[in-house]
C-alpha cells in the first residue's frame, strides 16, 4: 500500500468481490501503490463461506448475501477510513499511468463537492466488423468523497444518484479508464450473474412496479438467458417508467431494439421503434448507426446515408449508458460504404481521408481507406496507407503483399495474383483484406480445396459477414462467377456493420441513475 504523505487526501480502495472467478489478486496489484487503505468485500453466499483476512488487505469484510447490491456495497464504503474512496469490482484494472492520474488527482485538483465518473471498459459479447472483439464502455461514479450520507441505492443496477442529489453535489467526468480484462469464464459468469439478477427482480417486481431500473434488470438477464420475447417486455416496461432524456431511456430503447433481432418478421416494428426512440434522443450516434442499418436492410441507401452523416457530423454519447469505444469510428467507416454504395467513392474517400487526420492512428479507417482504394485500383495509394500503419504492425510487409495481389485480382489477374496473395498468407497475414482476395482468387482458378480452407479462416473471424455466407453457398456448389464479381466490387460488404444496440450486464452497475442528455459527450 501506499505510503502516508503528509497533507496529502487519504486514498481507500474499495473491492468487491462477488465471484470467486474474478481475478482480485490483479485488482490489487495495481492500486497497492495508490492506496492508503485497501478493503475487500467479499459476498459470502452460504454460511460455510471461507473466511480469514486477504494478505495484502487492509481488512477483509464477509458480507451476508441479501439480494441486495446496494447493501453490499455500502458495507465496503462504511468500512473506509480514507478521504476519498475508489470503488472497483473484483477483476477490473488500472493501468499505471491511470493510477499516477489518479494520485495526482486527488493530491492537487479533487473537489469533495463532487462524484468522480471514470470510465469502465470491457470486451462486448460481439466481434466488430473486422473479426476482433469489440469494446464498450460506460462512465460509472467510481471515485467519491468518503461522506457517510453518500450510499447505493437498489438491490441491483445499484446507483449513487440519488444520495448524490441529496447531497447537493455535483457529478465530474475524469478521462481515466478502468478495464474490466476478458474471463476465460465469462459465459459462465453471466449466466449465474443473469440467473441471481432474474430472482432478486422477481422477489421485488409487481405489475404495479414502477422503479425503470428493476424492469431493465429484468430485461438485461432474461436476455442473457435467451428468453428474448419476455426480455424485450421487461424493456417496454422500463420505457414506461423512465425519465424523459435519461439513461435508463435510452438503454429500454437499445434492449428492446436488441431483443427484436431474434425475429426477421418484427423489422418493420424494430424500424417504428427506432424512429420513435430518435424522436427522444435525435443524435445518438448508436441510434442513428442502427437506423443507417435498418435503412440498408430495406435497400433505402439513400437514407441510410444521411442517417450514418448525421452521426457522423452531429452524434453523440450518453456517458452512463454503455456504448462501443469505437463508435465514432463505426458510423465513420458506415457512411463510406453507404456512400460507395451509391456511387460516390469520392465522397467516401474523402470521409475517411477527413477522419484519418483527426484520428491518425485509427486501424479500423485506415483499414477502410485501403479496401477503397484496392477495389479502384489503386495500388499506389493502397500501399502508403499500409506503410502508415506502425512499423511493428504485425505482418505490415505481408499486407503490402497481400494489396499488390488484390489490385490485381481487382483487374481479374488471377494468376499473377495468386501468388503475391499466396506469399503474403504465408508469411502469416491473416487480415481480413487478404483472405477475401485470396479466397476470391482461389476460387476463379477453380483451387476449391485451397479457398476452402481460406473461407473456414476468414467465417472465424466474421461469422456474421454477410459475404462469407454468400460465398460458402457458392463453394458447396462450385458456383462462383457473379457471387465472386459482386464481392469482390462490394465495399466490404452489401449491409454497414451491424452491432448490439445493448449491453448484457455481466456485473452488478455501480451506476446507471438518470443523467440528463445535457450531459451527453460529443462523439470523439
Amino acid at each position: 500500500m501506499a505510503p502516508a504523505t503528509e497533507n496529502r487526501p487519504r486514498i481507500s480502495a474499495a473491492i468487491l468481490v462477488v465471484d470467486e472467478q474474478q481475478d482480485l489478486s490483479a485488482t490489487i496489484a495495481c492500486i497497492d501503490e495508490l492506496a492508503d487503505e485497501i478493503i475487500v468485500g467479499v459476498v459470502s453466499f452460504s454460511e460455510n463461506a471461507p473466511g480469514g483476512k486477504h494478505p495484502r488487505a487492509s481488512k477483509t469484510l464477509y458480507i451476508p448475501w441479501q439480494n441486495d447490491f446496494s447493501a453490499v456495497r455500502n458495507a465496503c464504503l462504511e468500512a473506509a477510513t480514507g478521504d476519498w474512496i475508489l470503488h472497483l469490482d473484483a477483476g477490473e484494472v488500472l493501468a499505471a499511468d491511470a493510477v499516477s492520474e489518479i494520485s495526482s488527482f486527488v493530491e492537487v485538483g479533487v473537489d469533495a463537492n463532487n462524484v468522480y465518473r471514470l470510465l469502465v471498459r470491457a470486451a462486448g459479447d460481439n466481434n466488430d466488423d473486422k473479426g476482433e472483439a469489440s469494446v464498450v464502455q460506460i462512465a460509472q461514479h467510481r471515485l467519491l468523497p468518503n461522506a457517510a450520507s453518500l450510499h447505493f441505492t437498489g438491490p441491483v443496477r445499484e446507483s449513487l444518484e440519488t444520495s448524490i442529489t441529496a447531497c447537493r453535489l455535483e457529478t465530474k467526468q475524469l478521462n481515466i479508464v478502468i478495464t474490466q480484462p476478458a474471463n476465460v469464464d465469462a459465459g459462465n459468469i453471466k449466466f449465474k450473474t443473469a440467473r441471481r439478477n432474474l430472482r432478486i427482480c422477481e422477489q421485488i417486481l409487481t405489475d404495479t412496479a414502477t422503479d425503470p431500473r428493476l424492469w431493465l434488470a429484468r430485461g438485461e438477464a432474461l436476455a442473457d438467458l435467451g428468453e428474448w420475447e419476455q426480455a424485450e417486455q421487461a424493456f417496454l416496461q422500463a420505457r414506461e417508467f423512465a425519465a424523459e432524456e435519461s439513461a435508463e431511456l435510452l438503454e429500454a430503447y437499445y434492449g428492446e431494439l436488441s431483443a427484436m433481432d431474434r425475429d426477421p418478421s418484427l423489422q418493420d416494428s424494430q424500424l417504428n421503434l427506432c424512429i420513435d426512440a430518435l424522436k427522444h434522443f435525435p443524435v445518438d450516434v448508436q441510434l442513428l448507426c442502427t437506423m443507417g442499418h435498418y435503412l440498408h436492410r430495406q435497400q433505402r441507401i439513400d437514407l441510410a446515408t444521411r442517417a450514418y452523416q448525421t452521426a457522423v457530423r452531429h452524434g453523440k454519447i450518453h456517458p452512463a449508458s454503455w456504448h462501443l469505444a469505437e463508435i465514432a469510428e463505426i458510423a465513420t467507416v458506415c457512411l463510406s460504404i453507404s456512400l460507395e454504395l451509391e456511387d460516390r467513392a469520392d465522397e467516401a474517400r474523402e470521409v475517411l481521408e477527413d477522419a484519418l487526420i483527426e484520428q491518425p492512428t485509427s486501424s479500423r479507417l485506415r483499414h477502410q481507406l485501403i479496401d477503397l482504394h484496392v477495389r479502384h485500383g489503386r495500388r499506389k495509394e493502397a500501399i502508403e496507407q499500409v506503410g502508415r500503419f506502425p512499423s511493428d504492425w504485425p505482418h505490415r510487409d505481408a499486407l503490402a503483399n497481400a494489396v499488390r495481389g488484390a489490385c490485381l485480382a481487382g483487374s481479374q489477374n488471377w494468376t499473377n495474383a495468386e501468388a503475391y496473395l499466396q506469399t503474403a498468407f504465408d508469411a502469416g497475414c491473416r487480415d481480413v483484406l487478404c483472405l477475401r482476395w485470396l479466397l476470391l482468387t482461389h476460387a476463379a482458378l477453380e483451387h476449391f480445396d485451397a479457398a476452402q480452407e481460406v473461407l473456414e479462416l476468414w467465417r472465424k473471424k466474421e461469422p456474421e459477414n454477410h459475404e462469407v455466407q454468400k460465398l460458402t453457398a457458392s463453394l458447396l456448389t462450385r458456383k462462383f462467377g457473379q457471387t465472386a464479381e459482386a464481392v469482390a466490387s462490394s465495399p466490404g460488404t452489401t449491409i454497414p456493420p451491424h452491432f448490439p444496440v445493448s449491453k448484457a450486464a455481466d456485473r452488478a452497475e455501480a451506476d446507471s441513475g438518470a443523467t440528463p442528455c445535457s450531459e451527453s459527450e460529443e462523439m470523439a
